[in-house]
């Protein structure tokens, strides 16, 4: 058996990711500022993929984190390099549009009902 560098990115669903989150992780959306500010999580902390390296300045290490963009595919970039950090990081299937299909709340940055674009 050969080892590598590479992590592997384990998704959770909408209810996975959302008891995650009330037993302490973080959701972070790591989506453009134009779609964050259209429509996040209200428990969501923002950090755009770009920027994912500077994990470690808003996000103490040891906690678990719950990432999340559109539709799950940026997001599994982002989980990727927070394993790579050493965190203990989870990809959200689906992203947003499963997180708004399942029922759970957006806001756009004025607090009123948000939507994913």
């Amino acid at each position: 058996m050969s080892t590598n560098n590479t992590h592997v990115v384990v998704d959770v669903d909408v209810a996975t990711a959302r008891q995650m989150v009330s037993e302490g992780a973080v959701l972070l959306d790591i989506r453009e500022p134009h779609e964050w500010e259209a429509g996040h999580s209200p428990d969501a902390v923002f950090l755009p993929l770009a920027w994912i390296s500077d994990a470690r300045a808003s996000i103490p290490a040891g906690t678990r984190v719950v990432v999340t963009c559109h539709s799950g595919n940026r997001s599994r970039v982002g989980t990727e390099v927070l394993l790579a950090h050493g965190y203990e990081a989870f990809n959200l299937a689906g992203g947003m549009q499963a997180w708004v299909d399942a029922g759970e709340t957006l806001v756009d940055m004025h607090g009123n009902q948000g939507a994913v674009v």
